[in-house]
């Protein structure tokens, strides 16, 4: 079977093109054999499963251990039910081993006292084996409160008796650091200490480990591997360019190559990523369109909606940081800063928070929209007059639309452009939210368009002399293109949406003349 490109599943070395894991986690080899206990945390789509099923294998292989890779999912149930809990668990054990050579997979379990099976089905496994045993459990965050101490509570028993009596090696997996966990039950030691999942593992802890993006040199290393095995070529450009808008984060790097290679006969260049790049944003069922309902949720918009726009994060708590950084849908930059995890997301972000307004504009384009001419043509200057009508009589109610009040303006302004272009021609949309503007280039058969956007907030001057400046620059790339400048104004003052919206003409500052709405 020829190799692929995989984005579903954790990836197989037969099937895919893979890094090997001791690319990635060099030090995991080291830890097992010095007989370590360690976590491993990474966002989401990192490549956590693959990375560790394959180091199980290799570990198995080598003939020095009997290693498996189970996930805990399986024992996400209620919090208070611990011993179906435990049962799941040992079941997805039992499973995991079967991949194992008979001699090594584990014997009859007899349970004992519920809170104490997994500890006992470990120990006599580790006993009977005639390797040293080594465990990775994954899925963790999936596991109820009171499951999961139940579980770090057991290892911590057995851990003594690693080497001889229990498992040599655990490796616990999870999207989450286990510094993360705050338990609402939280109960005190006898020195009043909080007994959380971190203080608890922390004293079996040998290392905590992260599974981050890939390198741009990762990226070119597992494009290669379909070069040598296909002939076909990613070149340097594409590879730098594939690596900006992805930053390695691997689901992105995996599925942008797929679409590159499913739609390029030839070699492949940075003008293919960018082509790809607009399929991608196309609605589909991947884990960005299932991430997509954590949207909503208040606390990663009070935090995501500042890091959009390149704000001060002053109604985020430290946990809500936390957490859209282990969604994957932010990182932390070299600066220390929290950034989007990369500008495909940001686009498919932005792209979901639009999806109302656009489709409520959906009466915009009719059969006969009002743009067309008799003979069939496009007049263009009629869209601008149209999206003029369009926010003079619901402005706001777009608006409203969008759940992030600040940047509703600019999605509902791309979305109106995004519905035309659906119908004629093609749209680049280019989001500089920290810098208040964002740049459509509408291209139709007959003319190029570049529309500039900017709001005009409280306490803050009429964005007009800058967006000016910043369009007459855009134009001097694109000098036979038609200007527009659309200011939306966001003030807690400003008047009703059909006395503000007026469309009138301007001039850029190399004295081009362009259209100016103001809605």
């Amino acid at each position: 079977m020829a190799r692929r490109f995989n984005t579903v599943g954790p990836c197989q070395r037969e099937q895919h093109y893979i890094l090997e894991p001791k690319e990635r986690l060099p030090e995991i080899p080291l830890l097992v054999q010095e007989g370590k206990y360690f976590w491993l945390h990474g966002p989401r789509q990192a490549g956590k499963t693959t990375a560790m099923s394959l180091l199980a294998q290799d570990l198995t292989a080598k003939g020095k251990y009997a290693a498996v890779l189970v996930s805990a999912a399986a024992a996400s149930v209620d919090a208070y039910e611990e011993v179906a809990a435990e049962d799941a668990f040992l079941y997805e054990l039992r499973a995991a081993a079967q991949q194992l050579p008979e001699d090594l997979r584990p014997p009859t379990w007899d349970y004992e006292v519920a809170g104490q099976r997994i500890r006992a089905a470990l120990s006599a496994w580790a006993i009977a084996c005639p390797r040293p045993l080594v465990i990775f459990i994954d899925d963790i965050e999936t596991l109820d409160d009171r499951p999961l101490m139940s579980l770090l509570r057991q290892l911590w028993g057995g851990f003594q008796q690693r080497g001889q009596g229990f498992p040599v090696s655990i490796g616990l997996i999870s999207v989450r650091q286990v510094n993360d966990w705050s338990l609402p039950w939280g109960r005190r030691t006898s020195r009043q200490e909080w007994l959380t999942p971190g203080s608890l593992f922390h004293q079996m802890e040998a290392a905590s480990l992260e599974l981050g993006a890939f390198t741009v040199e990762d990226v070119a290393n597992l494009y290669q591997k379909h070069t040598t095995d296909n002939g076909q070529l990613f070149t340097l450009e594409a590879v730098d360019r594939a690596f900006e808008l992805t930053q390695g984060q691997p689901w992105l790097v995996n599925v942008l190559a797929q679409q590159l290679i499913a739609t390029a006969d030839g070699q492949i260049d940075s003008h293919h990523v960018d082509a790809a790049k607009s399929k991608l944003l196309q609605p589909q069922r991947t884990h960005i369109d299932h991430l997509s309902s954590r949207l909503w949720e208040s606390q990663v918009k009070t935090t995501l909606q500042p890091v959009l726009m390149g704000e001060v994060l002053i109604d985020s708590a430290a946990q809500d940081v936390v957490n859209v950084i282990n969604l994957g849908l932010c990182r932390v930059d070299a600066y220390g800063g929290v950034v989007v995890a990369n500008p495909l997301y940001e686009a498919m972000i932005l792209r979901h928070l639009s999806a109302v307004t656009f489709a409520s504009l959906a009466s915009v384009v009719l059969q006969t929209p009002a743009w067309m001419n008799p003979n069939g043509t496009l007049n263009v200057r009629a869209v601008l007059e149209t999206l003029t009508t369009v926010w003079q009589r619901r402005g706001d109610a777009l608006m409203g639309s969008v759940a992030y009040r600040a940047i509703a303006p600019y999605l509902a302004i791309d979305a109106f452009f995004r519905r035309v272009a659906s119908a004629h021609g093609a749209l680049e949309t280019v989001y500089e939210l920290p810098q208040n503007r964002v740049t459509l280039t509408w291209r139709t058969d007959a003319v190029v368009v570049v529309i500039g956007v900017r709001v005009w907030r409280d306490r803050a001057p009429d964005p007009i002399a800058a967006g000016l400046s910043h369009l007459g620059q855009a134009l001097t790339d694109l000098p036979t293109a038609q200007g527009w400048l659309v200011l939306v104004d966001q003030r807690s003052e400003r008047r009703p949406d059909h006395k503000r919206t007026t469309l009138e003409t301007g001039h850029t500052t190399s004295g081009k003349v362009v259209s100016i709405m103001r809605g």
